[in-house]
């Protein structure tokens, strides 16, 4: 029986591929130990055959017993070329990467107009994800929101990003379609009971009471005419004795002219 087979890939004075007459193969059973390159502990350690051809014993990678939750740590190719004479080979192994999985989670509540919050949630999960990373959910694509009964929107949706295996709470502010809405005339409107004032009334004298001067306009007028009447009396003694002065000094100058002419004469 005639088989390819490629050569151990640490093998670098043979990695060509070989072929393999399985007549002249023997098997042997060695210990395989599998040690853990994270912790430098063994994990496992079971008996396993191997074949030796060529006086050269190898283990094809696909018959080792990898622990459960593990994996190799190196690359062995095919087959993993342990020698001869060796009855333990030690074979490198890591713990498995293992991705978790799980659901990103939103819950949605809901407040009226006047700071109530509803008797009304809802929930909302996304498709698995790998923890550690973020699902957005958009209203209208990947989550759809059904208002309460009776009540309307008042804001926009909102765009949410909850990380896989958690879970986040919005709040919807809402209003109820029933409420009485103020009219913005009623403010204005004059009660129609209540008896207005006429804006002429203010305007136009009345006959029978004519205006007559408040006590101040006449104080102010007595004021004025006391004033005036004093003016007149110091412009009076003022010019009286002006006017004696004056009377005086034309007589004198008239009985110099006089005295004057006779002289001439």
């Amino acid at each position: 029986m005639v088989s390819p087979i490629v050569a151990n890939a640490q093998d670098t004075t043979s990695p060509e591929t070989q072929t393999i007459d399985w007549g002249s193969v023997v098997t042997k059973t060695v210990t395989i130990t599998y040690y853990d390159v994270t912790t430098n502990q063994t994990v496992q350690s079971a008996n396993q055959d191997v074949i030796v051809w060529k006086g050269v014993a190898y283990i094809p990678t696909a018959w080792l017993n990898v622990p459960n939750g593990y994996q190799l740590a190196e690359d062995y190719g095919l087959l993993y070329e342990i020698g001869w004479g060796y009855d333990t080979v030690s074979v490198k192994v890591k713990p498995i990467d293992e991705v978790q999985m799980a659901k990103a989670t939103l819950n949605v509540n809901f407040v009226d107009e006047n700071g109530v919050t509803l008797d009304y949630t809802q929930t909302f999960n996304s498709p698995e994800g790998k923890v550690g990373e973020t699902y957005q959910f958009v209203e209208g694509e990947n989550y759809f929101i059904t208002l309460p009964e009776g009540y309307e929107l008042n804001e926009e949706y909102p765009t949410v990003e909850v990380a896989y295996g958690e879970q986040e709470t919005v709040i919807i502010q809402v209003k109820s379609q029933n409420a009485e809405q103020p009219d913005p005339g009623e403010e204005e409107k004059p009660d129609p009971g209540e008896e207005q004032p006429n804006p002429g009334d203010e305007q136009k004298p009345n006959p029978e009471t004519p205006d007559t001067p408040s006590t101040d306009e006449e104080k102010t007028v007595e004021n004025t005419s006391e004033e005036s009447e004093k003016a007149n009396d110091v412009d009076t003694a003022v010019a009286m004795p002006l006017a004696a002065a004056f009377g005086t000094m034309s007589v004198s100058l008239a009985g110099m002219v006089a005295l004057l002419r006779r002289k001439q004469k």
